[in-house]
Order: structure tokens, then C-alpha cells, then sequence
């Protein structure tokens, strides 16, 4: 007769399990990251982890759902430092303009917050392989740009509306703007995560003449109404 599972010998299979999956999911980073997704075949993972295929369809399902598992904790590792105890993209949005005032006004905080994430590409290998260059390719457009924009719409129309309300940009519908503004930021990252080293200076530069362009002032400060 088979002896009876203890709790400690459950817990220990469970523990074992987890240990399985972090090891895949390590391997799987690794070699996203430095080959990329397309280059990087299920036996080149599990050979690496030292497990079976059965093992990772097991804990995964699939390679492209162990990509996206990937994908999701680099894009919350990015976003972490901002995004952590808020409740909103509006709360990211102000705590952002609370530790970024010395770069300007609104508009000039919210400007070199977009461009930053581009500009930060070439050296954040990671981001720039699994995030932009194989992420909608793996993921699919739509799929990609939802998780791309978790908290990114509402951080981006809150600042459109702040810059209005202080007279920095015309008026606007900070949704659809919001959105537009997003769709240069993720266009420009993709083209510098194929080939960063001649894009990243060109698309900056074209992004920053973007947000110099909705300004209705040239000065640093909000613009006041003239008293008639």
C-alpha cells in the first residue's frame, strides 16, 4: 500500500515545480535577450535549463507563451520604478512631474520622459530586443501595443491636459492626442531597436521637434492671459 502524501512532500513538489519554471524562465530571458526569439529554438532552451520539453510545454504551454512571459516582466521592470504604489497614470503623471521638476516646465518634463525611452534603448539591450524589436512581431501589433500601453494612455493624456490647462499647448483632445503621441514614441523605439545606431539621434531629434511644434509659447512658463 502507498504510503499517504505529507504536507511537507506536497509542499516540496510544489517548490520543485517552481524552481522548474524559474529555470526556464531564466534561460529563456538570457537567450531571448541575446538572440533574440526567431533565432532561439525550444531545444536550445531546455538543453541550456537542463530540463525536458515536456517541462516547459508543462509550465508554459508554448514557446510564445514563455515569450510573453518574458516580455511582460521586462516591461514591468521598466515601468516599475514609476508605476509603484500608484493607482492610476494620472498618479504616475504627477508623482513623474514631482521628481523630474528641475527639467523644465510640463510639456518639457513630459517630452524628455517620451524621448528618454527611446533614447535609453541602445544601451538597455533587454528592453530594446525582447520589448521592441521581436515584441510585435511575437505578440502581434494589438496585443503588443496593450501591454506596451498599460497606464501609458492615462499617464500621457493626464500631462496634455496639465500642459493645456497652464496655456503651454493649444487646446486639444488629450485621449486622441494621448494616443498619437504614443504611436510616434512606439514607432521611433522600433526603429531604433533594428538598428540603433543610425536611428536613435534622427528619431529623438524628429520627436522632440513633435512636442516643440504644439507649444504655443516659446518661454519655459505657462502662459498668462493679457489683462484688456
Amino acid at each position: 500500500m502507498t504510503p499517504p502524501v505529507t504536507r511537507h512532500q506536497r509542499i516540496s513538489r510544489d517548490e520543485r515545480a517552481e524552481l522548474t519554471r524559474q529555470q526556464l524562465f531564466a534561460v529563456a530571458r538570457e537567450l531571448f535577450a541575446a538572440k533574440g526569439y526567431f533565432e532561439t529554438s525550444l531545444e536550445e532552451i531546455v538543453l541550456e535549463a537542463g530540463l525536458t520539453q515536456g517541462a516547459l510545454y508543462h509550465h508554459f504551454g508554448s514557446k510564445r507563451a514563455l515569450f510573453k512571459a518574458v516580455f511582460e516582466a521586462v516591461e514591468w521592470e521598466w515601468k516599475a520604478p514609476q508605476v509603484r504604489g500608484a493607482d492610476s497614470g494620472a498618479d504616475v503623471w504627477k508623482q513623474f512631474v514631482i521628481d523630474h521638476a528641475a527639467w523644465g516646465d510640463t510639456w518639457e518634463i513630459y517630452c524628455r520622459g517620451m524621448v528618454g525611452t527611446v533614447e535609453q534603448l541602445p544601451d538597455e539591450h533587454a528592453g530594446r530586443v525582447i520589448l521592441y524589436r521581436d515584441g510585435p512581431a511575437v505578440l502581434g501589433w494589438e496585443e503588443w501595443r496593450t501591454a506596451h500601453r498599460l497606464w501609458a494612455t492615462e499617464f500621457s493624456a493626464a500631462a496634455i491636459s496639465q500642459a493645456m490647462e497652464e496655456r503651454i499647448i493649444g487646446k486639444h483632445d488629450p485621449l486622441a492626442l494621448a494616443s498619437m503621441l504614443l504611436a510616434i514614441q512606439e514607432e521611433a523605439a522600433v526603429m531604433v531597436a533594428h538598428d540603433e545606431a543610425h536611428h536613435t539621434t534622427r528619431v529623438c531629434d524628429e520627436m522632440r521637434r513633435v512636442f516643440a511644434s504644439l507649444r504655443v509659447t516659446t518661454g519655459s512658463g505657462p502662459t498668462r492671459k493679457r489683462r484688456g
